[in-house]
């Protein structure tokens, strides 16, 4: 069953979407944000702890232009560079300067104008300002604020030695990488390390990269070449190479050698867009991959949508942006899918229609 959007003005079709653990939001083109499944934490943000089986809007948010949800909070970037966070909060993950959880948006201290992009991880977030100078905030039990430290940050903390001009980041379940002049760094309890880092860890060795998105225990990464790798644990297929071996360091993803645009990773099943077919592989024991079954995929399945230009994989679900609309597929034990129902699905599902 669809579920319908209705605006009073503007265009209602969705830019964006992404997934967290049991939730799910939609940026929409007039800049307004909508959430959908379980709200334990406040994660919809609409100002309740009711859990919501269709999009419901989040209050105080307009004009936003990007989002990203974390494993029980969210967060968007506004027009004017300000960032706002909401839901979970235990470890200070809102940047907000408490540990209360939100049940609506709050401002990320620091934050008001000048940044250009922000990540949410597990339980702790990330974000760019207009120089490429980088920040975390939240659970630094491993290090993945990378401010040197074990102690959670509740407002944002530089990250050390990494300076300006970073051009991605990407914020996993408790690590964090970024990539600077091509040059991939991680740190926390990254993928493929022996030991957590407090502080930024050059992969030298790892080559050069343009993307990258971590998951739970592993990550993967764009070449400039457009091929996609991942490294790190492969018990559910996550790497994408065929096989359930895990790697310390990376390997190709079996048929996405060549112009991939994006990869989006969260939990233990990732998904890459190339040319607007989009792809996924890994955990699949609640049909998160989208291919019919409830078997684990070792190697990418080209999932049935069209013209698919976002992307945004969850804890054992998994939402996509196409030109018909929003689409959802996986576990749907709190409505995360947005139809209504507490149905899971093994298939994509049309919950938003253009």
């Amino acid at each position: 069953m669809a579920a319908s959007l209705f605006c009073t003005s503007g265009c209602c079709a969705a830019v964006s979407v992404v997934s967290g653990e049991l939730h799910t939001c939609a940026l929409l083109a007039n800049g307004a944000v909508k959430c959908w499944g379980g709200n334990n934490s406040g994660q919809l943000g609409d100002g309740t702890l009711v859990d919501r089986l269709t999009p419901t809007h989040v209050a105080g948010v307009s004009a936003a232009r990007e989002i990203s949800a974390g494993a029980g909070h969210t967060c968007a970037l506004l027009a004017g560079g300000g960032i706002k966070c909401w839901g979970l909060n235990l470890s200070g993950q809102l940047g907000n300067g408490t540990l209360d959880s939100g049940f609506v948006a709050s401002d990320v201290v620091g934050f008001s104008s000048n940044a250009v992009n922000v990540e949410a991880g597990g339980m702790h977030s990330c974000a760019r300002d207009a120089v490429g100078a980088l920040s975390c905030w939240g659970d630094n039990s491993v290090g993945q604020v990378g401010d040197m430290s074990s102690e959670n940050r509740p407002v944002p903390s530089s990250v050390v030695g990494l300076g300006f001009q970073v051009a991605r980041v990407s914020a996993g379940w408790r690590h964090s990488c970024a990539i600077k002049s091509s040059q991939l760094f991680c740190w926390g309890s990254y993928p493929g390390a022996a030991q957590s880092s407090s502080v930024p860890v050059l992969l030298s060795s790892f080559g050069s990269f343009i993307d990258i998105s971590g998951g739970l225990a592993h990550a993967c990464g764009i070449l400039p070449s457009g091929a996609l790798k991942c490294w790190g644990y492969n018990g559910d297929g996550a790497l994408g190479d065929g096989t359930t071996t895990d790697s310390t360091v990376p390997v190709q993803v079996l048929g996405l050698t060549s112009d991939v645009q994006s990869v989006h990773s969260f939990y233990g099943h990732g998904c890459a867009l190339r040319a607007d077919r989009l792809y996924c592989w890994g955990a699949n024991q609640y049909g998160q991959v989208g291919d019919g079954t409830l078997v684990n995929r070792s190697a990418p399945f080209e999932v049935p949508l069209d013209r698919v230009y976002a992307v945004g994989p969850g804890h054992f679900h998994t939402c996509a942006a196409a030109d018909g609309g929003v689409w959802c597929w996986g576990h749907n034990d709190f409505g995360q899918l947005g139809d209504g129902t507490f149905r899971s699905r093994a298939t994509p599902d049309l919950i938003i229609d253009r």
